[in-house]
């Protein structure tokens, strides 16, 4: 292991380490402070855009797609927070948030990845 991680770590280590690494974790984000759409993380983190070499898809998950696109949410996230400008494709699905299991879903992530296996082997 390099000595830039081993000296910083024998330090805390011979310091206080309870104290030590308390306070060094004081400022550190949560998951919890990253699921905040005024969080500056992903305020900055949203404004970045793709690379030119990636193509990016987009699979929203809708509890009630009858009701009025501005009231689209999955239970936690609203459409208007998963929407993502610019991307090669968007499929809104009927369901709730943990979408990963729901058939559409599923047959989505299919048909992306066969997409892209043609793209690459041209």
């Amino acid at each position: 292991i390099s000595d830039t991680i081993m000296e910083p770590l024998e330090e805390l280590l011979a310091a206080d380490a309870y104290t030590e690494a308390a306070l060094s974790m004081k400022n550190v984000p949560k998951s919890i402070d990253n699921m905040d759409p005024e969080n500056s993380f992903i305020q900055i983190l949203g404004s970045i855009p793709f690379a030119p070499d990636v193509t990016a898809h987009s699979i929203i998950a809708v509890k009630n797609p009858k009701d009025p696109r501005e009231k689209w949410k999955d239970g936690v996230v609203s459409y208007s927070s998963a929407h993502i400008e610019n991307v090669a494709s968007e499929l809104v699905v009927h369901s709730g948030h943990s979408t990963q299991s729901d058939p559409e879903t599923i047959e989505e992530v299919r048909r992306i990845l066969l997409e892209h296996l043609e793209i690459d082997d041209q």
